[in-house]
């Protein structure tokens, strides 16, 4: 829907699952399941999609494709295949998961006393990612897929800066309102939330240049900045780790080396390499 441009569409059945997923979340809380709630609350995600993209299931095709057993063998030996094939696409894929919730597992290393707030903090600003995902890059996805956008030209236009002000306001906002509500909370240092944020906008620009190498089959070169990102990662956090310092002196070097991810994706060559 998105790369046919029907927005407006797409976004209704998005309001749509939410809701549906919401509600049935929900009365999950308020039955209070005697088995796992895990594995209800997984049951109430899977519903609210089907309930909002459920027509979209080409149950006509799996009703033929079932209907003759060699079908099936055919098929799932060509997904094997295309699994098998995209090896360099599923590391990427685990190495971007990384990158994006680096700033939850900086959580991890809180003490006790700080990770309720800290976590408080860290999903409040998180709004700054997803905005620029869902307001900028879902915008422009046809662009980025025909390779006719370039990084500096996007971080220049009113929509990239509009939703980046908007979402910082918003997210700083909640986590202000956050902090008021909690009862008793441990002092939270503003050095803190200003990284934080920091990150976020970090991983959510990235996010708009790591899109046009990806589009531009820059698959290799991708891998290498992630290679470079993960061993700066390491090496600074085992450091860190080492010294046993607060949490806080995580943020500044995570913080610099998503700026050094973010500039040695700029740094990939905007030129398209064919599929082969």
């Amino acid at each position: 829907m998105l790369f046919q441009r029907a927005r407006a569409h797409w976004g209704r059945l998005m309001i749509v699952r939410i809701g549906a997923q919401m509600v049935l979340i929900g009365l999950v809380v308020l039955a209070r399941p005697s088995v796992e709630a895990a594995a209800c609350f997984a049951l109430a995600m899977l519903a609210g999609n089907l309930v909002a993209f459920g027509r979209s299931i080409p149950f006509g095709f799996l009703r033929r494709t079932f209907a003759r057993p060699w079908l099936v063998g055919g098929h799932v030996r060509a997904a094997i295949r295309l699994i098998l094939n995209s090896g360099i696409i599923w590391v990427l894929s685990l190495a971007t998961m990384f990158s994006g919730y680096l700033d939850r597992l900086i959580v991890l290393a809180a003490s006790k006393t700080d990770l309720a707030i800290f976590s408080l903090i860290v999903a409040s600003l998180s709004i700054v990612q997803t905005a620029i995902d869902y307001f900028y890059f879902s915008q422009h996805r046809r662009e980025f897929l025909e390779g006719r956008i370039s990084f500096f030209a996007a971080i220049r236009s009113r929509a990239y800066q509009f939703v980046i002000a908007g979402s910082l306001a918003v997210g700083l906002t909640l986590t202000a309102v956050n902090i008021l509500l909690y009862r008793g909370a441990p002092h939270v240092p503003i050095v803190a939330i200003v990284f934080v944020a920091l990150i976020q906008v970090t991983i959510g620009t990235s996010l708009i240049v790591r899109e046009i190498a990806y589009w531009n089959n820059q698959l290799k070169a991708i891998l290498r900045v992630e290679i470079i990102f993960f061993a700066a990662i390491g090496l600074i956090f085992a450091t860190l780790y080492l010294a046993k310092l607060h949490y806080v002196w995580l943020l500044p070097p995570a913080a610099a080396s998503l700026l050094l991810r973010l500039v040695l994706f700029a740094r990939i060559k905007h030129e398209r390499i064919p599929i082969s």
